[in-house]
């Protein structure tokens, strides 16, 4: 640290830290990034570009997104989704301005906060490290003259430029960009998909807390596609099963009629001879629904079943064959 308002101090102890020592060694590496990131101010909040920290870590946006999710759960940073900037809880812990300059860097980067959220936790952190800050109080004449609504107008028509030329912009159909990459890859997917195919993924993306940026939008399509898909392929195997049974039980029918029909036409000595000789192919094999037919005869459901295809087996052609 050279400088007098360096404003990138990574904790030495910061992943011993017990809502850090059992990240996986990826995120560990992905935390430490985010305390050292080019867009780093002196305050610890800053516009955080998601796919472009994803290219410098060599790793997908979703992926990262997923990163940045779990290190909201452990309270290792704040996100504000509509402003698109991110915050160090724990920053004044161990960045503590000394100098004139260097205070000076803090208070001028509170002040570029979109966030009234982060804002006001930036402010509330730093002055517990330096009380005679009045930082609020000094802006506060200019925010009574201001409409509350208009402190807190949506990020994208207040957005500030990003170093390099970025800026944060939300196109008609709900994507958000950064730059010119961002833009082109909108524009691709708005031409593969129709509107409100991308306006329900960019719906999912915000209700899980995500930026619908044009690698997560991608990423949220082909996921509902692959439901889609699914879904599909099941509709077609119940539709499948559905007339399996409908002819299994047509074939039921059927085989019955042709029972009771070879039935109705045996006389009492045969019907006899038959029953006995059921009887006797019981105990050989099926002894559990032997044990129903002697004791109650032809009534159980099971023994009728039983019985009919003993019918078909033994007296009649097969159905298949007969069809």
């Amino acid at each position: 640290m050279s400088s007098g308002v360096d404003t990138r101090p990574v904790p030495v102890s910061l992943l011993r830290w017990p809502r850090t020592r059992d990240l996986v060694t990826q995120y560990k590496g992905i935390l430490m990034y985010l305390w050292a990131h080019p867009e780093q101010t002196a305050c610890g909040c800053y516009l955080f570009p998601l796919d472009a920290t994803a290219a410098d870590l060599s790793m997908s946006s979703p992926s990262l997104a997923d990163a940045m999710s779990e290190f909201q759960r452990r309270k290792l940073i704040d996100l504000d989704q509509v402003t698109g900037e991110i915050m160090l809880p724990d920053w004044f812990r161990w960045y503590k301005p000394r100098t004139p300059a260097a205070c000076g860097a803090v208070e001028s980067s509170i002040k570029k906060i979109l966030s009234i959220d982060l804002r006001g936790k930036v402010e509330k952190a730093y002055r517990s490290i330096a009380p005679s800050w009045k930082g609020k109080e000094k802006e506060k004449g200019k925010e009574a003259a201001a409409p509350r609504a208009e402190a807190r107008a949506p990020a994208d028509a207040a957005a500030a430029a990003l170093p390099g030329g970025k800026r944060r912009g939300v196109r008609t159909s709900g994507i958000v960009t950064w730059d010119g990459t961002d833009a082109a890859n909108a524009e691709q997917i708005e031409q593969q998909y129709d509107a409100t195919t991308i306006a329900a993924a960019v719906a999912a993306l915000k209700a899980a807390g995500k930026q619908p940026v044009p690698g997560l939008v991608e990423l949220e399509l082909e996921r509902s596609a692959v439901k889609r898909e699914q879904a599909e392929k099941e509709r077609q195997q119940r539709d499948r099963e559905q007339a399996a049974a409908v002819a299994g039980e047509q074939r039921m029918v059927k085989w019955n009629a042709q029972a009771d029909s070879f039935l109705q036409s045996l006389d009492e000595a045969a019907h006899a001879a038959l029953l006995a000789e059921f009887g006797e192919w019981l105990t050989m094999h099926n002894k559990a629904t032997f044990q129903f037919y002697r004791r109650d005869g032809l009534q159980p459901k099971s023994v009728q079943i039983e019985f009919r295809k003993y019918i078909h087996s033994h007296h009649l052609t097969q159905p298949e064959a007969a069809a």
